[in-house]
């Protein structure tokens, strides 16, 4: 079995017991698997050893199969759909993001998993589950026609924004914390800086872990998720000198270079932005912290 398999098992197990969640009640026709991935470590080992094949190999290393390896295992039959997903660019050559700083040449490449298990709020209240954020809006779009088939649009992120916060009937104007996809790329920093307006802070979660390909959105979710109940935004590292090519004045933005409490006076609202190299732009917005 692919390593992916096994961690995506792993990961799906501890969010259903993180969320209090019986078996009985989670298995069945009304849960989905909605999963975004990029490789299949297994595939391309067997591509150069043809000793390497094993009798279960095409259910073991699969792309097409790591979604239904999570409904088979806990009984889920409820829609499954599994997208491919990528964030691919110049690596640098420190193996180091560092993303709004001047030395930014590329990102350093990391290997992540991570699992959300998403349920109606008004389900979760009245089961007494624990809530550890509420999403209240989301959008995706693409970028069309660009310089280039990976070249990003500031005009589409914008518009992305705007779009989940129209679709969640609220403002830019009360989110205190921005997690930016933030590469570290020359050409992706200032166009996605360009692309927010009103913003009072950003983070990426990339200077902290590094980019994870298809599982960098999902961590930058995660890493929100936390700072929303711990109060305390995380500090973006390998920052030495700001790209003067990025203007934070004008987007009344500024990147955190050590560890902040959240403002008191602020509320703790956050957005999580999250691209593909291909065109393809998420974003969630906004994420509330319950208590």
């Amino acid at each position: 079995m692919d390593p992916s398999q096994r961690k995506m098992l792993e990961v799906s197990y501890e969010a259903f017991e993180n969320a209090g969640e019986p078996w009985e009640r989670f298995s069945g026709p009304r849960t989905g698997v909605f999963i975004g991935n990029m490789t299949s470590d297994h595939s391309v080992m067997q591509a150069y050893d043809a000793d390497f094949s094993l009798p279960y190999a095409s259910t073991g290393g699969s792309n097409s199969i790591l979604s239904n390896r999570i409904n088979h295992t806990f009984n889920l039959r409820g829609p499954r759909i599994q997208i491919l997903t990528a964030k691919l660019g110049a690596l640098s050559a420190t193996s180091t993001c560092h993303t709004f700083d001047v030395s930014a040449d590329g990102y350093g490449r990391a290997e992540g998993f991570g699992a959300l298990y998403l349920k109606r709020y008004s389900d979760a209240k009245v089961g007494g589950y624990p809530i550890r954020a509420i999403v209240r809006g989301t959008a995706v779009n693409s970028n069309g026609r660009t310089a280039g088939i990976s070249h990003p649009s500031a005009d589409r992120q914008e518009a992305l924004i705007r779009q989940a916060y129209k679709n969640a009937g609220l403002t830019t104007h009360d989110t205190t914390y921005f997690e930016c996809h933030g590469t570290g790329t020359p050409v992706g920093d200032p166009l996605e800086m360009s692309a927010i307006r009103l913003m009072l802070t950003e983070i990426q979660v990339k200077t902290n872990l590094g980019h994870a390909g298809a599982a960098s959105g999902i961590a930058g979710i995660i890493k929100t998720v936390l700072a929303l109940e711990s109060g305390m935004i995380p500090a973006s590292i390998g920052i030495q000198s700001l790209n003067p090519l990025i203007n934070f004045d004008d987007a009344q933005a500024k990147v955190l270079t050590e560890l902040t409490p959240w403002p008191p006076e602020r509320p703790r609202r956050a957005s999580v932005n999250s691209f593909g190299y291909g065109g393809a732009n998420g974003h969630s917005g906004k994420l509330f912290r319950t208590g």
